[in-house]
């Protein structure tokens, strides 16, 4: 879409950028704010549309208050930040007779079988790709062993070497896999921000539908490989792991309960759109990637 965008529609990009706060007289943006190499400048157009992301977007939003919007952007509703989703993942290695090339595509199977079953909305279970790098997995590793018989840093630097190849060796016959379980939404699951540093924090906890979840799906799943044999690493409850972050832009037909309407148009600004996975109601137990495009496509056009 860009290339088109760029030589049909005067689309340009604006690179080493950063918009800093958005700008509003009465209820509509009058400039964004962008910061880029140093300086400082204002961009205005028609209409503005906020794609920056399910944690970015609410920021810019709650950072950009005014004497109009005292507690942010688009916010009438006290819902910009709140109803905070990251999907529930689990990683699932599961061993093959097979050496795993080293090149070509892995992430190319996924069946959701498990999303109406009778003990619960189990989601989806897709191949999860190759490993991530071996530095990263050889870190983790560390911290584990590290936590568990409390190894002196200073000693760190001699375990690395041997632990790194190991990692290799290990996966050189593993798939790996992942289950995506949707988490629903919770007010108290949120984007704030630091009174101090004004940057964004991430406040979630998963609550007793989550935990029992989680807990179903492991053993559901866990039975499916069992004949190749498989091992969980269970991330689901790990804050650190969020993934497909959506929900804190809400969208909805009542302005007490969303903050854009239906098509994805705030509610309080005229001019202000949001087309990205903050606006999801609910998260849905797969990948968020092709609807948060369908739904730009459909939002351009009514923009058009």
């Amino acid at each position: 879409c860009v290339l088109p965008a760029i030589k049909n529609y005067n689309a340009e990009i604006i690179t080493n950028a950063e918009v800093l706060s958005l700008e509003t007289r009465k209820n509509i943006i009058s400039n964004v704010i962008v910061s880029q190499n140093g300086e400082i400048y204002k961009i205005y157009g028609e209409n503005v549309v906020l794609a920056a992301g399910a944690i970015y977007s609410p920021y810019l939003l709650l950072k950009s208050k005014s004497k109009e919007f005292p507690n942010g952007l688009s916010n009438s509703s006290g819902l910009v930040g709140k109803n905070l989703m990251r999907h529930l993942i689990d990683l699932y290695i599961v061993n093959s007779k097979y050496k795993i090339p080293k090149v070509g595509f892995m992430k190319e199977i996924a069946f959701n079988d498990l999303y109406n079953h009778k003990k619960g909305r189990i989601g989806t279970v897709q191949s999860f790709g190759r490993p991530p790098d071996k530095s990263i997995m050889t870190q983790a590793a560390i911290d584990k062993i590290s936590k568990k018989i409390k190894v002196k840093r200073s000693y760190i630097k001699f375990i690395k070497p041997f632990i790194s190849p190991l990692i290799e060796i290990y996966f050189s016959k593993k798939i790996i896999f992942n289950s995506i379980i949707e988490d629903l939404p919770y007010n108290d699951n949120n984007i704030s921000l630091d009174p101090k540093t004004n940057i964004p924090i991430i406040n979630f906890k998963l609550n007793s539908y989550e935990k029992n979840i989680i807990k179903v799906s492991r053993t559901v799943i866990k039975d499916i490989f069992k004949d190749a044999g498989v091992t969980i690493i269970k991330q689901a409850e790990d804050n650190k792991r969020l993934a497909h972050v959506c929900g804190t832009c809400r969208s909805g037909n009542d302005p007490k309960k969303s903050v854009v309407d239906v098509n994805c148009k705030s509610h309080d600004i005229k001019n202000l759109y949001i087309s990205d996975a903050s606006i999801f109601p609910t998260s849905g137990g797969t990948n968020l990637t092709l609807t948060i495009i369908a739904n730009s496509l459909r939002v351009a056009d009514y923009i058009s």
